[in-house]
């Protein structure tokens, strides 16, 4: 993959769109394949190329541009993956206080505060990114799926692993809360001994 995306951004007259999924793929290509000194250097060089404003052709004043805060907010989770916790939780703080910020963000966050040991703050920026935008999204349902567990909400965890793993059987990652789920249910049995 990342040298697909590579290749995509090597060409000359690139359509921008394209440009710009082919950065997002090869940023989370290069997470997964664990080279993280080139995924935050590419999320570095990715926000400082994108403009936080777009001026149209024949526009009176500039217009939001829509990728400034995706490429901000892969900057922040290039933090995250790095464990740099503090600074991916200083970014994404910031961006929410711009604004009400969209559920990805949100996510992203709760996702810091579960790392930080925090899953009371995880569970709080879920709920309003729930009330927010679309509240099936399978990545904030794994997200909660992932708090309730921290939180020892057992029953909550439960139907939220049954039914992601119900509605995509076919996903890894819907196995691997399922797997999770069930290595928390074991029982366990602790023996302590001293003199």
């Amino acid at each position: 993959a990342r040298d697909v995306f590579a290749a995509l951004l090597a060409r000359p007259d690139q359509d921008p769109e394209i440009a710009e999924s082919a950065q997002s793929g090869l940023f989370y290509a290069l997470v997964e394949s664990e080279a993280l000194d080139e995924a935050r250097a590419l999320a570095r060089q990715t926000l400082a190329q994108t403009s936080p404003q777009l001026w149209l052709p024949g526009g009176a004043a500039a217009e939001p541009n829509d990728h400034w805060p995706a490429a901000r907010r892969d900057k922040a989770l290039a933090d995250y993956y790095s464990d740099r916790l503090a600074d991916a939780q200083a970014e994404l703080e910031a961006m929410l206080a711009l604004g009400a910020g969209d559920q990805n963000t949100r996510i992203a966050l709760a996702n810091v505060y579960r790392s930080r040991g925090w899953p009371r703050r995880a569970a709080d920026e879920l709920r309003i990114a729930q009330a927010a935008d679309h509240p099936l999204r399978p990545v904030l349902l794994l997200a909660q799926t992932g708090v309730a567990m921290d939180l020892q909400d057992w029953d909550t965890a439960e139907a939220l692993t049954t039914d992601l793993y119900r509605r995509f059987p076919q996903e890894a990652w819907a196995r691997r809360a399922l797997r999770s789920w069930q290595v928390a249910r074991r029982p366990e049995l602790r023996i302590e001994a001293g003199w």
